[in-house]
């Protein structure tokens, strides 16, 4: 088969790159060398995306001398025990917050539940691609087993909310309608600890109530 290129000299022939089936197409080492350029590029700046995600982070956490959450009692142990045997068959469990609820944790006009970046106890709970996600305002899908060690049917969403003078994490969509079906244990002025956990590479969290409210104050809000 005829082609222009064969009465070129052979100093100017250009190189080919052979595609699927055999076929031959040419490319010239100048526009191969700037794809490589462009590729490293794209990689560069996607690295240095992911290492600001990763930074974001990290500057909200709290100190590193602030002093231990207690991650063993017998309510976390079940927990942990849950997460890690054959009905879950997850891994990776790790503390993510404790925290005590409050009334807005719990109204259903509000339907959140708020985490603040400075009170979570590690970062790691998330891949570098979850934070990333995250910082670009996305929303990530979890699943969240509850205080009675069931996991709720609805899915909710992680995501950071930016406020005036902190940033949260937040846990919303059907936030409020697992709250009315743990109502028994989700109360106002309640101590809980958040676990972060993996299921089939999913991201996923468990609450763990591990203090009950002052006697006379064990309502949930409305």
């Amino acid at each position: 088969m005829s082609s222009s290129f064969t009465n070129l000299p052979s100093e100017a022939k250009p190189e080919f790159i052979v595609l699927s089936l055999g076929v031959k197409a040419p490319v010239t080492t100048s526009s191969f060398i700037h794809h490589s350029r462009l590729l490293k590029k794209k990689r560069r700046s996607q690295h240095q995306e992911l290492v600001n995600a990763t930074k974001s982070f990290t500057l909200h956490l709290s100190p590193s001398n602030s002093a231990p959450v207690p991650t063993s009692n017998e309510v976390t142990e079940r927990l942990q025990k849950f997460i890690t045997g054959d009905e879950i068959n997850g891994s990776e469990p790790k503390l993510v917050i404790q925290k005590v609820l409050y009334k807005s944790d719990l109204k259903q006009d509000q339907n959140r539940l708020s985490l603040p970046l400075k009170k979570l106890e590690t970062e790691d709970f998330l891949t570098i691609e979850e934070k990333l996600a995250l910082e670009n305002e996305n929303e990530i899908e979890v699943r969240l087993v509850g205080p009675t060690l069931k996991m709720y049917k609805e899915p909710m969403r992680l995501v950071i909310w930016n406020m005036t003078y902190t940033r949260n994490l937040v846990l919303k969509t059907n936030w409020y309608r697992f709250v009315e079906e743990n109502k028994e244990h989700l109360k106002e002025l309640s101590k809980i600890q958040l676990w972060s956990f993996r299921k089939d590479q999913q991201l996923c969290f468990a609450i763990a109530v591990v203090a009950r409210p002052p006697e006379g104050l064990n309502s949930v809000a409305n």
